[in-house]
């Protein structure tokens, strides 16, 4: 079996020096969505509700019928902001749509 030598070096270097970065984020990559660069600089570490290498992804599981509302809004000066939620259907909340509302007394008033 030929081996790729100048590939295989690259690769052996890449994991010592670099700390097996991911090519996309070589040369000091951009988290997003609050994520910051690890101390070496080769890995985006995300925030709750976020996943991906550079954080990009929403990672909630809406349970009970929740439907992920992921969207991009423009902030102050035009900065892009993210939005990760779960909508959930009436009578649930919770993060995820995992709890179920207690039970509202319907108040009738004599006018």
């Amino acid at each position: 079996a030929d081996i790729d030598l100048p590939a295989l070096l690259m690769q052996q270097g890449k994991a010592t020096f670099l700390g097996g970065c991911d090519e996309a984020l070589e040369g000091g990559g951009v988290c997003l969505n609050g994520g910051v660069m690890s101390s070496n600089g080769c890995r985006c570490v995300c925030p709750p509700r976020w996943r991906g290498a550079r954080c990009e992804e929403c990672a909630l599981a809406c349970a009970n019928g929740g439907v992920i509302n992921d969207f991009t809004l423009l902030g102050g000066g035009g900065r892009e902001v993210h939005t990760c939620k779960c909508d959930c259907p009436e009578g649930l909340a919770g993060v995820e749509c995992q709890e179920q509302c207690p039970n509202v007394k319907q108040f009738s008033y004599d006018v």
